[in-house]
C-alpha cells in the first residue's frame, strides 16, 4: 500500500519502518526541517535500538522518504496515519493542538486531491477525539471523501522497533467495513490478533492499558515501602505474586517510579478528562501520588543511611526514564536530582545516551560523558536506570566510594566489597 505518516517521532518513524518492512511505500511528513534532513540522511532524530539500520536501508531502497509538504504526502498515498504528539499541558490535560493542526492540513490536502482517502489516528487521544474532533475538522476542510479510523499504538520505548514489527495485538476502531478490511490487510503480515471496535472504544483501550500498567507499578512500589519497614524483600514477595496466572510478573518490579512519554501524561489526561465530566478517580489519583512519593522516599532513605547529604558528591547513573532510549520525559532521575540539590548535595549525572537531553532539564547539574571519570568524582552512587554498562561496572574496585543506592535492583552487592549498598524494596 501507499502510506503517508504525519509525525516522525517514536510512533511515526517506527510505524513507517515496520510498514515498509512488510512491503508498503511510506512517505513521512514532519514540520521540523531538522528531523526531515536527519531522516533523509538515514539517521533517526532520537535513539532507539534497531531504528538507524532499518531507516538507512529503506531510505536507500526508496521505500521510505521524507517531506515537509502535505500535498506531496497526500497525493503520494491512499492512507494517512496521524502520529503527532499529544503532550500534557500545564494543567495535566491532553494538548490536542498538534493533532488538530495536522488534521486540518491533512484535510485540506485531501480536499485538493479530490479522491477517497483513509485517515487513521495513531496518536494517543482521549475517547471521543477521533469522531468528535478530527472527523469534523476533516469535513470542515472539504475532505468529505475521507473515511476515518483509530488504531492506537502499544510501543515500548527501547523495544519500539520490535513492537512495531511484531505487535501483540492490533486494535482497529472504525465506522465502515471497507476501512476495516483495508487496515486488517495492512497489518496482516504481522500475524497479530486483531480487534475491531468503534473509534471511541479504541481510544479508551489505549488509556486503560497504560493506566493499568502504571497502577501495577505504583502498587508494587507501595508494597515495597511496607516491605522495607517490616524486614521483607519486596522482590521475593513479587516473585510469588507474579506466579499467579491471573496477575503475571510484568510491571511488578519495585523501583523509583515510572516516567516516559506515555504513562504519566496518559494517566493524568484521563484523570482530568474524568474530572471535567464530574467523575472522581481515587484509584488513578493514588497511582500518581505514589509515583511522586517514590523519588522523595529514595532520598529520605539515602539521608538516613548517610547521616547527611549536604556537600556529598552524589552521582546519578541513568538519566533516561528507562534503558535503550535517550528520552528524559518525566524521568524519575529529575525529581531525585532536584531533591538531592535542595538538601545540599553536589549532584552529577551520567547516561550512555540521555546526558544532553537531561542537561536541558537541569542546566546547573554536571553531566559526565565518561563513566570512569564520573565514578572517580563521586562519593555516593545512585543507580536510576538499568543500563547494562552499570550492571557490569567494577564499583568494588573503587575504594573511595561510600555507598551505592540501587533504585532499579541492578547491581550485585557481592561485587561491591566493603562499599555500602541498599536497594529499593529491601529491608531498611
Amino acid at each position: 500500500m501507499k502510506i503517508s505518516i504525519i509525525g516522525s517521532g517514536y510512533v511515526g518513524l517506527t510505524t513507517a519502518l515496520a510498514l515498509a518492512h512488510t512491503g508498503s511505500s511510506v512517505i513521512l511528513l514532519d514540520v521540523s526541517e531538522d528531523r526531515i534532513v536527519s531522516i533523509r540522511e538515514g539517521r533517526a532524530p532520537f535513539y532507539e535500538p534497531g531504528v538507524d539500520g532499518l531507516l538507512s536501508d529503506h531510505i536507500r531502497k526508496g521505500s521510505v522518504r521524507a517531506t515537509m509538504d502535505y500535498q506531496e504526502a497526500i497525493n503520494g498515498s491512499d492512507l494517512t496515519f496521524l502520529a503527532v504528539g499529544t503532550p500534557m499541558d500545564s494543567d495535566g490535560r491532553m494538548d490536542a493542538s498538534y493533532i488538530k493542526a495536522a488534521a486540518r492540513s491533512t484535510g485540506e490536502a485531501i480536499a485538493r486531491k479530490g479522491v477517497p482517502h483513509i485517515v487513521v489516528v495513531k496518536s494517543t487521544v482521549l475517547p471521543g477525539t477521533t469522531e468528535g474532533v478530527i472527523l469534523p475538522i476533516l469535513k470542515d476542510t472539504g475532505a468529505t471523501m475521507a473515511s476515518i479510523a483509530m488504531c492506537p499504538e502499544f510501543l515500548r520505548e527501547g523495544s519500539a522497533m520490535e513492537d512495531a514489527l511484531h505487535p501483540d495485538r492490533v486494535v482497529i476502531g472504525c465506522l465502515d467495513d471497507t476501512t476495516f478490511t483495508t487496515l486488517k490487510e495492512l497489518f496482516e503480515p504481522t500475524d497479530s490478533r486483531v480487534l475491531r471496535c468503534d473509534p471511541t472504544t479504541a481510544e479508551m483501550i489505549k488509556y486503560a492499558s497504560n493506566s493499568f500498567l502504571a497502577t501495577k507499578i505504583s502498587f508494587a512500589n507501595e508494597i515495597s515501602r511496607i516491605c522495607e519497614v517490616t524486614g521483607i524483600d519486596v522482590y521475593d514477595v513479587m516473585e510469588g505474586v507474579g506466579m499467579d496466572s491471573r496477575i503475571s510478573p510484568q510491571f511488578l518490579r519495585a523501583g523509583a517510579g515510572f516516567g516516559g512519554s506515555c504513562f504519566p501524561k496518559d494517566v493524568s489526561a484521563l484523570i482530568r478528562a474524568a474530572s471535567d465530566k464530574g467523575m472522581k478517580t481515587p484509584l488513578m489519583d493514588s497511582v500518581m501520588l505514589n509515583n511522586d512519593i517514590q523519588p522523595v522516599h529514595l532520598v529520605d532513605v539515602m539521608e538516613e543511611k548517610l547521616g547527611v547529604i549536604s556537600d556529598k558528591r552524589i552521582l546519578i547513573l541513568g538519566l533516561a526514564f528507562k534503558p535503550d532510549t535517550d528520552d528524559v520525559r518525566e524521568t524519575r532521575s529529575l525529581p531525585v536530582a532536584k531533591e538531592l540539590s535542595t538538601r545540599g548535595g553536589v549532584v552529577g549525572g551520567h547516561d550512555p545516551q540521555a546526558g544532553p537531553n537531561f542537561a536541558t532539564l537541569m542546566s546547573d547539574m554536571r553531566i559526565f560523558k565518561d563513566l570512569d571519570e564520573a565514578v572517580d568524582w563521586a562519593e555516593v552512587i545512585i543507580l536510576m536506570t538499568e543500563w547494562p554498562v552499570y550492571r557490569n561496572y567494577p564499583f568494588g574496585e573503587k575504594g573511595h566510594l561510600l555507598f551505592v543506592f540501587d533504585g532499579r535492583r541492578t547491581i550485585d552487592p557481592k561485587r561491591l566489597g566493603k562499599i555500602g549498598y541498599w536497594a529499593m524494596g529491601s529491608p531498611l
